[in-house]
């Protein structure tokens, strides 16, 4: 993906159209155009995802405009760990800035899983398995979720987990 000539190596393969537009336009964003610089808060992608709940974006219907803020949403986020000449931050250790307990707890999941127990074919590498597993977690857990205010928990473990197997690609193992 390039940005402003540059290039910029994607978290993911983007298979879809929508997805690597929005996805360079969430880097962007994310550099430029929102107030303050760096990372983003463990809560930005779990509010953002409740959001396309909400809006019914996981029924199948709406795959371009969920492989679009999906897309947005992780350009965003991997927009905070760039530098102004688009290297990756060196103060920085984590994807997102971890502050919800059960996110911290599924980010760490994420990471050991990926590092020591995941086969290379279980690894996302595409944007459309991260979003075939977003969407089979939205089936199988959570048809009910918008009538569950309040019950945050299991959102934010489920999140911190995909988020820190995707750190793997950013972060070494310690």
């Amino acid at each position: 993906m390039t940005l402003k000539t540059r290039s910029v190596s994607p978290m993911l393969t983007a298979q879809s159209e929508s997805f690597a537009r929005h996805y360079d336009l969430g880097i962007w964003w994310s550099m430029n155009g929102r107030e303050g610089t760096g990372l983003l808060e463990d809560e930005y992608f779990v509010v953002n995802f409740k959001t396309c709940l909400k809006h019914g974006l996981f029924d199948g219907n709406h795959d371009e405009t969920l492989y679009g803020s999906i897309g947005f949403y992780l350009g965003m986020i991997h927009g905070g760990l760039l530098t102004p000449d688009f290297t990756l931050r060196e103060d920085i250790s984590t994807l997102v800035e971890l502050q919800n307990h059960e996110f911290s707890v599924g980010y760490q999941i994420g990471r050991d899983w990926a590092f020591n127990e995941a086969e290379s074919e279980e690894l996302v590498k595409a944007d459309v398995d991260f979003i075939r597993r977003l969407k089979e977690f939205v089936s199988d857990t959570m048809h009910s979720y918008v009538f569950l205010e309040g019950q945050d928990d299991l959102l934010y473990w489920y999140i911190g987990c995909r988020l820190g197997e995707l750190s793997t690609l950013f972060f070494p193992q310690i």
